[in-house]
């Protein structure tokens, strides 16, 4: 099985969670059969060889009946689903005919409950969670609440990312990363930061724009300054995604914060549904739906916002209280005389700036 599993990733090109799922599927298989995939496998092959009628093959009562075990032992019925479907996807891969089975009631499946406004952390709650919160902790909690960006794409940002993100801003560029990181830390005491992220989602593919809030710029900021030995291509929250889970059902469990249906109330997910509740209040659905990297409904309105994303991030600025914690701010817009001013002081400078 190992060796079947081995060849379909490789051909496939499969993530590591995908790998993880088609082995737990197998395993769910075996569980149920006794079998091993190669069994399967070799029995399917074996009937299409001697040309047994779809109806007669022990190919789909198996499958008819691994299906309904899975139903029963879960209660969702996309786990059941998702499970079932990596092993026929195992099967075609192996050029195994599948063909009709009968559909499969889902009456008593549990239907995922629906997250309503009161299910969200409230701004009081965040604030005690952020303040309890180890420097990695609330560095990614307000990054994840100011833009709205999966625990996936957080994790896979870079420290560059995040110098970068500041380029608007003519930040002189030290000779090491941290003077260029104490520069921004400077330029932060005497005004509000906002990053331009341009990010390319894991799950969809999409590219876009992003934007993260002063209270972000700022927490990260002093995290990165805590890590020794940093290089521009270390990541930018340097932990895995296991650990950070961990932590968010460690403080979930300190703060009794129970659960919404079965999933905890103070998740990545649900910081994510924050910013996109909050930030929808003074933005549009299809505006906070690309600064989230959705694809929105028209093709026309995602390449406008590619090209004006400038416009986006002003009107971010005009909102970006409703998705800051534990911060207050005066809004500063990039062309201001002010900046501007900056921006003429520093050309002398050019080629040493971020």
């Amino acid at each position: 099985d190992e060796q079947i599993l081995k060849k379909i990733h490789y051909e496939r090109n499969h993530r590591k969670k995908t790998i993880a799922n088609y082995k737990f599927s197998v395993n769910q298989y075996k569980e149920y059969s006794g079998k091993t995939l190669a069994d399967l496998i070799e029995m399917a092959q074996k009937e299409e060889r001697e040309r047994v009628p779809w109806i007669d093959r022990k190919l789909k009562d198996e499958l008819i009946g691994f299906r309904a075990y899975l139903h029963n032992k879960y209660d969702s019925e996309r786990t059941a689903n998702e499970y079932f479907m990596n092993i026929q996807a195992i099967l075609r891969h192996n050029f195994v005919e599948i063909h009709y089975l009968p559909p499969i009631s889902t009456k008593r499946s549990r239907k995922p409950h629906p997250i309503s406004y009161k299910d969200l952390p409230d701004k009081p709650l965040l604030q005690t969670i952020f303040r309890l919160s180890n420097p990695v902790m609330k560095a990614i909690n307000t990054h994840m609440v100011s833009c709205g960006m999966s625990k996936v794409d957080c994790l896979n940002l870079a420290v560059k990312n995040h110098i970068d993100s500041l380029k608007d801003y003519n930040i002189l560029k030290g000779d090491t990363i941290y003077e260029t990181l104490q520069n921004i830390q400077k330029r932060l005491e005497d005004e509000p930061l906002v990053g331009t992220y341009y990010h390319h989602r894991q799950k969809t593919g999409i590219q876009f724009y992003t934007f993260v809030s002063p209270e972000s710029v700022k927490a990260t900021n002093e995290y990165l300054l805590t890590r020794p030995d940093l290089k521009l291509d270390d990541p930018l929250f340097k932990i895995s995604g296991v650990w950070l889970s961990m932590n968010f059902q460690k403080m979930n469990d300190e703060l009794h914060l129970g659960k919404v249906g079965k999933y905890n109330r103070y998740t990545s997910k649900m910081l994510r549904r924050y910013h996109a509740t909050h930030l929808k209040k003074g933005m549009d659905r299809d505006k906070v739906d690309f600064l989230q990297g959705r694809q929105v409904l028209s093709s026309t309105q995602q390449a406008y916002y590619f090209e004006n994303y400038e416009e986006l991030k002003q009107e971010y600025l005009q909102n970006m209280q409703l998705v800051m914690i534990d911060y207050e701010c005066e809004i500063v817009e990039i062309d201001t005389p002010e900046v501007q001013e900056i921006k003429k002081e520093n050309e002398k400078y050019e080629g040493f700036i971020i």
